[in-house]
């Protein structure tokens, strides 16, 4: 059952990746179509306005100079121009128009000469359902007449319709296209992080299983024989146990909270940091410690001594005799005298949970987490945590900032 929910949990964390992601990309082709459809329509439309105008001012500008040619010249399809008297009526006309019928009613010739030069749309033509008409007044034989010129929008809609056809079907398969690439890429993705969850989370049980278990066993036997379990000695057996867990689940606490907590980065004594450090693990320590250099670095003061602690922890359990923690600008580095760890294998130990079959593997040793939470502040910090040969013929831990 948990690991059907986990797998319910993470096609659900799937599904609404891919349909949000999906839905964005759909939201911005559908803005995207409308803004190409707009533009292309009004380039077009502002191309049709340059033919009218242009046409109406040259025949306006021949009949004013008594220059008009029998029949008016047209290049574009539909094209149209004629010219008006005062009253209407076709005084000359384009090989595209009759030449008794007006291309507008003569009411809107003469409310559109009044406004004229004018240029915009009509669906009052008589050849047309809908044109883009402009409108010149002139004169001819000294009498006042207007020159009307139109060419339909039959092509600009046909474009914006065969375009928009062509959009409502991409914009679906484009975006079933990308839906799918980013089901299987989330797919990819997501299955390592999961993977290491549940590792991790399996990593945590069984740590913690092992103390809650004795403080189990402990009790119980408290309780089975309480006349042979004096109350101290049942203190002392819980104290240690109780000791691992706590520090387990806050270190536990502090990886979860990693990189979702704003760090202030300030200047730093390291010197300082390391020195502090020595003295909290001197009291433990059965082991001679020194702290050299001097030096100062910019991070978060918390994550420093945290990952200096670590590392310090780390050198006194395994070292012989002794530890050196040296400082220097933007770094601190410790040094002991222990069995160190083989090069194969100093990469693997920053991993959670991880332990060497080795020496430096004693009884009362940590939870496997005390290098990875190192590392992790480091870098969380935009610095890191390298391992190496010390000289003192142990382990070399290696932090910069």
């Amino acid at each position: 059952m948990a690991a059907r929910g986990r797998r319910t949990r993470r096609w659900t964390l799937r599904l609404r990746l891919t349909l949000v992601t999906a839905g964005l990309l759909c939201v911005a082709l559908v803005v995207g179509a409308v803004a190409l459809t707009t533009v292309l329509s009004r380039t077009r439309v502002a191309a049709l306005d340059d033919v009218v105008v242009q046409r109406a001012d040259t025949v306006a500008e021949l009949a004013a100079d008594d220059r008009l040619p029998t029949t008016l010249p047209v290049a574009q399809p539909g094209e149209i121009v004629q010219l008006l008297d005062a009253s209407g009526r076709v005084l000359a006309t384009s090989p595209t128009a009759s030449a008794t019928l007006p291309v507008l009613p003569a009411d809107e010739v003469a409310e559109l000469r009044a406004r004229a030069p004018w240029v915009g749309s009509t669906t009052d033509s008589a050849y047309d359902d809908e044109a883009r008409a402009a409108v010149r007044a002139t004169t001819w034989h000294d009498q006042p007449a207007t020159v009307v010129a139109t060419v339909p929008m039959t092509e600009v809609r046909g474009l914006l319709h065969a375009l928009t056809l062509a959009l409502l079907g991409v914009v679906p398969v484009l975006t079933a296209m990308f839906a799918v690439a980013i089901w299987f890429a989330l797919g990819r993705a997501l299955e390592p992080a999961l993977a290491r969850q549940r590792t991790f989370v399996g990593d945590a049980a069984h740590e913690l299983r092992s103390p809650i278990a004795s403080l189990r066993a402990a009790v119980d036997v408290a309780r089975a024989h309480p006349q042979a379990y004096a109350a101290d000695e049942l203190a002392a057996d819980l104290d240690g146990d109780l000791t691992r867990m706590q520090a387990l689940v806050d270190d536990l606490l502090l990886l979860a909270r990693l990189g979702s907590t704003t760090r202030r980065p300030v200047e730093v004594d390291l010197a300082e940091v390391a020195r502090e450090v020595a003295r909290s693990v001197g009291v433990r320590a059965v082991v001679r410690m020194e702290v050299v250099g001097s030096g100062t670095g910019t991070a978060d003061p918390d994550a420093v001594a945290r990952v200096v602690r670590n590392l310090v922890d780390n050198a006194v359990r395994h070292a012989r005799s002794r530890v050196v923690v040296t400082v220097a600008p933007g770094a601190v580095t410790v040094d002991d005298d222990g069995s160190g760890i083989p090069a194969a294998d100093r990469e693997r130990v920053f991993e959670r949970f991880v332990r060497l079959d080795e020496a430096r593997v004693r009884e009362g040793g940590g939870s496997g987490l005390g290098l990875a939470i190192a590392r992790e502040l480091a870098r969380d910090g935009g610095g890191d945590l390298t391992l190496g040969d010390s000289d003192l013929g142990g382990l070399r831990a290696c932090l910069r900032l």
